[in-house]
């Protein structure tokens, strides 16, 4: 058995188990996941097989519509969006019924590898702009961050966009020239290409937690609202400072829009708006803010003589040391030990 034939057999069994364990998982978003992986077993048996329903069952129009739909599985999307999105599994009938009726046809299949590329640009494209929605409307909600902003996703995504290009250009040139040495290579490739995509989907499928506990159009009202809905505004965000600062409350590592609502006695759309209004941020920058600012007066006490970078983060209400790393820069234009060297 060769190098190839290893990988390919690795493969099957890894996405066959995990797919099968996160399929039995029974939350929606496991379900979806399951299939993406079951569905990735499917398309490497096929290559091995080269049996023709093994073709229908592994079109190369189903792993994109897939990962949106765990996409908005898991960012809890209204249904109403979910199934707006849902007739792009039609392209993967279509495909399998023309395998169907033609399944020997070399030009079908390079055909259908040719439009199955452009729709995955589009999908992917598609994906990475849903993603960018959720950073923000998790940074609306949440002071912490980490394993919310769904970074393997996206990163995985755009691994899978710029192989789809090259895929299309592949395909572009075989149609052109014939067989060559690059789709030779680009056929290698896609070997090692596809076990990696099976061990990142099922490793950070496994590590990932919940998002949300409610739907976030629960707590959220539109980013930029009037100011003339908010009476008082200055004065009832004054108030919302005093009490944060008074009792601490940023020190929470976990504090969210709806644990601050709570504390103040407020709606968490109504907190949402005097925040962006009174701020001119979103909530994570807002808590953020306090953050650095008690950071920056333990300095100045000489707190930072006596424990770590690390330490201090962790002391003013940030979770890792790299987030508090890019939340310092971003608020003050340097570093935090640029900072504590500015005050020696």
């Amino acid at each position: 058995m060769g190098v190839f034939q290893i990988v390919n057999v690795s493969s099957i069994a890894i996405a066959s188990f995990l797919g099968l364990h996160f399929f039995f998982r029974g939350k929606r978003e496991n379900i979806v996941l399951g299939l993406c992986l079951v569905f990735i077993a499917f398309s490497v048996l096929a290559s091995e097989l080269l049996h023709p329903l093994l073709f229908i069952l592994s079109s190369p129009f189903l792993l994109a519509p897939l990962l949106l739909q765990f996409l908005f599985a898991i960012i809890q999307k209204p249904a109403s969006t979910t199934r707006k999105s849902q007739w792009l599994f039609t392209f993967a009938a279509a495909d399998a019924l023309v395998v169907m009726l033609f399944p020997d046809s070399e030009l079908r299949a390079l055909i259908s590898a040719l439009l199955s590329s452009a729709f995955n640009l589009i999908v992917f494209s598609w994906i990475l702009l849903e993603l960018k929605r959720h950073s923000r409307t998790i940074e609306s909600i949440f002071s912490a961050t980490e394993g919310k902003r769904l970074l393997w996703l996206r990163n995985l995504t755009w691994i899978q966009l710029a192989f789809s290009v090259l895929w299309l250009l592949d395909d572009s040139l075989y149609l052109t020239l014939g067989t060559n040495p690059i789709s030779e290579l680009c056929s290698q490739i896609s070997l090692f290409t596809t076990f990696l995509t099976i061990v990142w989907i099922g490793f950070a499928g496994l590590r990932q937690l919940q998002i949300y506990d409610a739907p976030a159009d629960a707590l959220l009202t539109s980013p930029h609202p009037s100011p003339a809905e908010i009476p008082h505004l200055e004065k009832r965000y004054s108030q919302i400072v005093t009490v944060i600062e008074r009792d601490k409350l940023f020190l929470n590592k976990n504090l969210s829009l709806q644990d601050l609502a709570t504390e103040l006695q407020l709606k968490g759309k109504d907190l949402s708006q005097i925040i962006n209004q009174g701020f001119h941020a979103n909530f994570y920058h807002f808590i953020n803010h306090f953050r650095i600012q008690y950071f920056k007066s333990l300095v100045q006490e000489g707190k930072h003589q006596q424990m770590t970078l690390e330490g201090l983060a962790k002391e003013v209400g940030f979770n890792s040391k790299s987030t508090f790393y890019a939340a310092f820069k971003k608020n003050e234009g340097m570093t935090p030990r640029a900072y504590i060297l500015q005050q020696k």
